[in-house]
């Protein structure tokens, strides 16, 4: 036992140096069917009991024949035999420049900023391909049981799950207005948010994944997000209004933006007032301020007049 504890931390530490002492080199426009769950993880088990496995090897031994030589130059030597942890039933074996994996998903290469982001705790599960790079601006991505680990020189490597992941693919994933993520996903009391380099998607059991960015993104923010009046999103941001005007709708209202009145909240009985006259078509067009209530009344000012409610 004693033999298997120093065999499994030499084993560790070997991975360790492996991944961090290579650069990154991976964005796939294939969402994750996997829900976002940053909890779960199928990473290798330091408890579990470790052991040489010739066996494994072959597949292993066949994936560095299958390598370029470039890709074989970067692996380097390997420094040690194969190991795997039989409860789990994958195997690794470490290499100067990253690590093979091998596992039911297959035997993939791992190594650079998306190694040792997945290395640790992921939650994303097995790798089930290699790295891809090539990708807006450099970018490369790796794809994994759960998802992907994305990775650009201006971001850093971030996992990408679930239906936020669903909904990044649908903008067009880093080559659409988000861009690359910036932070991983981040969850409380049944929601997710990740951001991204041109604004965020919000996730919730509920509602499903909403893409938040520009002028409604920001008034979103500054009215405190999901703790505002408005709620989380139902719906993405519409354009194509009156004036080049854009929309979009939340739980508690609407965010609106046009070129001449900026971008105000609608909301409650003065939304209705409003849609009742024909919203940005009528008469009072669009609102230029927020509503304000004394009294049991409230008043919002739009640009071809005032409304009172009730």
């Amino acid at each position: 036992m004693r033999r298997a504890i120093v065999v499994l931390l030499t084993v560790l530490a070997g991975t360790v140096g492996a991944l961090s002492a290579v650069p990154a080199h991976a964005e796939d426009p294939t969402p994750s069917s996997a829900p976002s769950n940053p909890s779960s993880t199928d990473q290798p088990d330091p408890q579990a009991t470790v052991s040489a496995d010739p066996r494994s090897e072959s597949a292993i031994d066949a994936k560095v024949a299958s390598l370029s030589t470039e890709d074989a130059r970067r692996l380097g030597p390997a420094k040690g035999v194969a190991w795997c942890w039989a409860e789990q039933g994958s195997c690794q074996q470490v290499f100067e420049g990253g690590i093979i994996f091998n596992s039911n998903a297959g035997t993939w290469v791992v190594w650079g900023a998306i190694g040792a982001k997945w290395y640790y705790l992921s939650p994303v599960g097995y790798p089930t391909g290699d790295e891809i790079c090539g990708l807006k601006d450099g970018g490369c991505y790796q794809m994994f049981q759960h998802g992907a680990i994305v990775w650009s020189r201006d971001t850093g490597a971030i996992y990408s799950m679930g239906g936020i992941r669903a909904k990044w693919a649908g903008t067009g994933s880093e080559n659409g207005r988000l861009g690359y993520p910036t932070t991983d996903e981040y969850c409380s009391r049944g929601s997710c948010t990740q951001s991204f380099q041109g604004g965020r998607i919000v996730w919730t059991t509920d509602l499903g994944s909403y893409a938040l960015w520009g002028a409604l993104g920001w008034k979103w923010d500054q009215m405190g997000a999901e703790y505002s009046p408005l709620g989380y999103p139902t719906g993405d941001e519409i354009c194509g209004l009156k004036d080049g005007g854009c929309y979009q709708l939340f739980q508690g209202g609407a965010l609106l933006w046009s070129n001449g009145s900026g971008v105000h909240s609608s909301r409650n009985g003065l939304r209705a007032k409003w849609q009742a006259n024909g919203a940005e078509n009528g008469w009072l067009g669009y609102p230029t301020s927020e509503e304000l209530c004394w009294s049991g009344i409230c008043e919002q000012q739009f640009q071809g007049g005032v409304l009172r409610w009730p």
